[in-house]
């Protein structure tokens, strides 16, 4: 970056966060540390484009749990030719 951005007023509140994602072929499910679903992308390119949200009945908090569900959603959503 070669020059400053100019604003004129900045908040510098910060937040931090969490996720944990797995990627299986071109899907990727992500799930974010307070979020109540699981975001599920598909890649083409190197781009990224948001297919579905996965709402959640309980939290997630491992990659095995997180593994299970992105399984059942491929089962379900996926039709292979």
């Amino acid at each position: 970056m070669l020059r400053k951005i100019t604003c004129s007023d900045i908040n510098l509140e910060m937040t931090y966060g969490t996720s944990i994602y797995i990627e299986i072929d071109i899907f990727k499910f992500t799930k974010e540390m307070d979020a109540k679903y699981i975001v599920v992308e598909s890649e083409n390119q190197g781009n990224y484009e948001i297919l579905d949200e996965i709402t959640l009945d309980q939290d997630i908090t491992t990659h095995e749990e997180l593994r299970e569900k992105a399984v059942k959603w491929l089962f379900d959503k996926v039709v292979i030719e």
